[in-house]
Formats: C-alpha cells, sequence, structure tokens
C-alpha cells in the first residue's frame, strides 16, 4: 500500500499539474504548427469569422480529425518489447553504503 501513497496524497494538486502541464504541451505544438504551417492548419469556425488565431481548442478539435491515426501508432508501440522495469521499493530496509 505504500507505493501509490504519494499519488493519492494531494489529488487536486496532481490533477491541477497535469492539466496545465497538458495546455502548456498543447500551447508549444500550436506555436510549432504556427511556425511550421503559418495559419494554414486551422481556419476560423462558422459561427466566428472573425476570429484572428488558433485557440487550444482548435489545436483538439484538429488531433480529433486524426485520432483514428492516433490509435493505430498508439497500438503500434505497444506492440514493442518494453525493458525490464526495476522492482519499487518496498519499505523494506536497504544496506546503505559509506
Amino acid at each position: 500500500m505504500e507505493e501509490c501513497r504519494a499519488w493519492t496524497k494531494e489529488p487536486i494538486l496532481r490533477t491541477y499539474q497535469v492539466q496545465m502541464l497538458a495546455l502548456s504541451l498543447l500551447r508549444l505544438v500550436q506555436f510549432r504548427l504556427n511556425t511550421a504551417c503559418g495559419d494554414r492548419w486551422w481556419s476560423p469556425p462558422p459561427w466566428n469569422l472573425d476570429k484572428k488565431h488558433a485557440s487550444i481548442l482548435d489545436l483538439r478539435r484538429l488531433f480529433w480529425k486524426h485520432r483514428a491515426r492516433f490509435s493505430q501508432l498508439l497500438s503500434k508501440l505497444d506492440d514493442f518489447e518494453r525493458p525490464p522495469q526495476t522492482k519499487y521499493h518496498t519499505g523494506q530496509q536497504t544496506a546503505r553504503a559509506g
């Protein structure tokens, strides 16, 4: 039970941190797309033709369009052989160097 305490100790803080990380990564992808493709990767939605630049929601819509390709990629990645995992600490005393 000891090994899962770290995740459940502060779930609200961790949820916020993961959300901020995901939004930051989406923003970085958006900047990269703007640098590589300009504004060609998105177009203003029909209900807001005055929109000047893309948002994170537009990037999510782009990813959603390509969800089948992402699924194929993830299933192919799942077929790769995984390296052996190290054992996690079980709370037992270990010998210390020193």
